[in-house]
């Protein structure tokens, strides 16, 4: 009888009463198939203006005044004001009053909406677009949006201020980027450990930014093992 209780030849296993069986852990797990390749990585949402802030054609910049840009009408004067208004990221409502006149400058509303919001700022890009975008990945209720509140002019209480200051209709903010999580799979398999015991080990592949780049998370039924490098390429 060999060493592992079998005949040659013969395909039953025979332990002769008083011998042991030590347990061996497993050292080696083999783990196959594919990742989708359509997978995507997590994305911050992301708003943009529709149409660029200008300055005599040219993009703005943060020192532009905003009574030089091409979509203001009637100039702003001391008195008006700009309501920033929408949601934050974490679905708080947002609100707050820029006071304007003719020294206000694009660099002052960025930086009103940048105080206003706590999960999300925004700034000019290279071609004079407003780009809002929020600080975390994934999927929010993040909204912006810019309204004027022209001062009454004085002994004209009633007069027509809809071309006074900035046409934001020209400038609404478009959704350009819907945020979302990292792609992720998940498999489970099993292995055993010296004494023999089985344990379940839950697996999450979760897509990277680089491409076909993945992060390994590991979890077990007893947390009786440790992950020590889960990148995957």
């Amino acid at each position: 009888m060999s060493s592992g209780f079998q005949v040659p030849g013969d395909n039953n296993i025979i332990i002769p009463f008083g011998n042991t069986i030590s347990g061996e852990r497993s050292t080696v797990i083999d783990v196959s198939g594919n990742l989708a390749v359509e997978s995507t990585p997590a994305a911050q949402q992301e708003y943009t203006s529709a149409g660029p802030l200008l300055s005599g054609g040219v993009p703005a910049t943060a020192t532009t005044l905003l009574n030089d840009l091409d979509s203001v009408g009637v100039p702003y004067a001391s008195g008006d004001q700009i309501d920033i208004s929408g949601v934050d990221a974490d679905g708080s409502f947002v609100t707050n009053l820029l006071s304007v006149d003719a020294t206000t400058t694009v660099g002052d509303l960025t930086a009103a909406v940048n105080a206003a919001y706590q999960g999300a700022s925004g700034g000019l890009d290279g071609q004079g677009n407003f780009a809002f975008t929020a600080d975390a990945s994934g999927l929010t209720s993040l909204q912006l949006r810019f309204n004027n509140i022209i001062a009454p002019s004085a002994g004209q209480p009633n007069a027509d201020t809809s071309a006074n200051g900035i046409n934001f209709t020209a400038h609404v903010m478009n959704l350009t980027t819907i945020g979302k999580d990292a792609d992720s799979m998940a498999q489970e398999l099993f292995v055993f450990d010296e004494l023999g015991r089985m344990h379940k080990l839950d697996m999450e592949f979760t897509r990277r930014d680089e491409d076909h780049a993945w992060d390994l998370a590991v979890t077990t039924d007893s947390n009786f093992a440790t992950i020590t490098d889960g990148f995957v390429e």
